[in-house]
């Protein structure tokens, strides 16, 4: 252990033996932080327009460039040393670095700039054309942005590809910054900022690009990731894990070619029939998994953390309405429960064709695309393995390819099962980790009706900071949960974004200062 990690340790022991609150220094720097943001709201806003308004399709080496040139802009001007990292085999990734003298601990915040692929055909505005808006946010709900006019309203939105995943909350991050600066708070810690370049393509290389640079991040005390929502309750929330992924495809083969299903119905095996059965032999209506063995391996969760959370969810809606959903899959289990376990989703199905291009035949072949959300404890290699035998448990013979004519002669059941590429673990923080006591206190100080989320039920390739770096992490959120991520007319609600500079500049300011943490 460093000794700066070992005096943060000392520091967090203390703070929670002795429940040491939080002065009135803190609440005055919270006010200046504000007072700060409204009178530079104009200029964080526009640095935030000019970063949406520049594509940032992963696969567009040009786009990304010109993402990394506003970034490398905009942190040198702040006097922050910033560099394009090089990877063999991999796309460039933005890091940079500012110290403190006094520092007691390092910080190092993620975000990604790439976004998904955005078809301005299905957008109301051009995705890459900022657009602010007044509700109800239709066309006639336009605001000019006039950045000596406008007095901004928190309750317009501002509609651009990335606009909340995930280009808004490094500006508010940055703005945090300034904002401390410029009230004289300098932040007794080290802080770091690593930006990714193909999040959206499932971080490929996220692994190598940092077993490459290992040595840049030997010293993290602590990650925060600023990715996804909020609570869709619009409460702040606080992410220290998320589940794994993985998944397969499956085929069932039938007769060589479709067949009339007069001549041969009862007589020739109907594949789409076949891995129906096969599906719910899975899983059953209540989305329990049926598989054997997945269960016995997930690792329990912090009981402790979990009556807190249910405590919390008491007091706030189920999402249940919004959904257009009577009931939930697992009944009486909210959503932030069920997804503590380990799911098994059918992404989707094809056989045969329906409605009018529907034929009385047999189809030939029937295909699922299946998905796992690993709990912590379950590799995702162990999860298809023990798929897999429960498939030849139902008298199937597993190929990796399409079967010859002799197997097919061979074998009464056949299918063939294509293994997802790129899965991950699950990764998370124990909650009883002194950083993450720190940081529950630090936003429970200023969000007292804050969510602790033990895992998320998503799925982020964190098991390779986990993994690679070995430091704890947290995911503070800012962006509004309907912001629409991914899809078309993503937006961040101003509110959102200017209290999330109001929460980060806190973070900011308390991280490295164990003796002011509240209760």
């Amino acid at each position: 252990m460093t000794l700066a990690r070992l005096i943060f340790a000392i520091g967090v022991f203390w703070t929670v033996a002795f429940n040491v609150s939080a002065d009135a220094a803190d609440n005055a720097t919270i006010e200046q932080v504000r007072d700060y943001r409204l009178a530079h709201e104009k200029e964080i806003l526009q640095e935030l327009i000019e970063y949406l308004a520049i594509p940032n399709h992963a696969f567009r080496a040009e786009d990304i460039q010109a993402n990394l040139e506003f970034l490398l802009s905009a942190f040198e001007r702040r006097g922050i040393s910033a560099r394009i990292l090089e990877t063999p085999g991999a796309p460039p990734t933005l890091y940079a670095e500012t110290k403190s003298e006094n520092a007691v601990m390092t910080l190092t915040v993620y975000t990604h700039l790439d976004g998904q692929p955005a078809d301005e055909a299905d957008w109301s505005t051009p995705p890459f054309e900022p657009a602010l808006k007044r509700p109800p946010f239709g066309d006639d709900d336009l605001i000019e942005f006039d950045s000596s006019k406008l007095r901004a309203n928190p309750n317009w939105r501002l509609f651009a590809r990335s606009a909340s995943d995930d280009k808004s909350p490094l500006i508010a991050m940055l703005a945090a910054l300034d904002a401390l600066r410029t009230i004289g708070e300098s932040p007794n810690i080290n802080l770091k900022f690593f930006v990714e370049t193909d999040e959206e393509q499932g971080s490929p290389n996220l692994r190598r690009i940092l077993e490459h640079h290992k040595g840049l991040f030997a010293d993290d005390d602590f990650w925060l990731f600023a990715d996804g929502p909020m609570h869709e309750s619009g409460v702040q929330q606080i992410v220290f894990g998320v589940r794994g992924v993985t998944g397969a495809e499956l085929t069932v083969y039938g007769a060589r070619q479709p067949l009339h299903s007069g001549h041969y119905g009862n007589f020739s095996p109907n594949p789409a029939s076949r891995l129906a059965h096969l599906l719910a032999s899975t899983r059953d209506e209540n989305g329990t998994i049926l598989i054997e063995g997945i269960d016995a391996l997930e690792a329990p969760i912090n009981e402790e953390s979990l009556e807190r959370l249910r405590g919390r969810l008491k007091d706030l809606p189920s999402p249940l309405a919004n959904l257009g959903l009577a009931a939930a899959e697992k009944p009486g289990a909210p959503r932030e429960i069920a997804v503590l376990n380990t799911a098994l989703n059918i992404k989707g199905l094809s056989a045969g064709a329906v409605g009018a291009r529907a034929r009385n035949a047999i189809p030939d072949t029937a295909s699922a695309s299946i998905g796992f959300r690993l709990a912590p404890g379950v590799p995702p290699a162990k999860a298809l393995d023990l798929l897999e035998r429960h498939i030849r448990d139902q008298g199937y013979e597993i190929v990796r390819e399409a079967p010859s004519a002799d197997m097919r002669l061979q074998h009464d059941k056949i299918i063939r099962v294509t293994r997802m590429d790129g899965g991950y673990p699950s990764a998370y923080t124990d909650l009883s980790d002194p950083q993450a006591v720190n940081m529950i206190r630090i936003v429970e100080s200023v969000r007292p009706d804050f969510i602790t989320i033990p895992i998320a039920g998503g799925s982020l390739p964190l098991f390779y900071f986990k993994d690679v770096i070995g430091a704890p992490f947290a995911i503070v959120p800012i962006a509004n949960a309907d912001n629409n991520q991914h899809a078309p007319d993503e937006n961040i609600r101003l509110g959102n974004f200017f209290e999330g500079i109001e929460l980060y500049a806190h973070i900011l300011a308390r991280l490295g200062n164990t003796d002011s943490i509240g209760d």
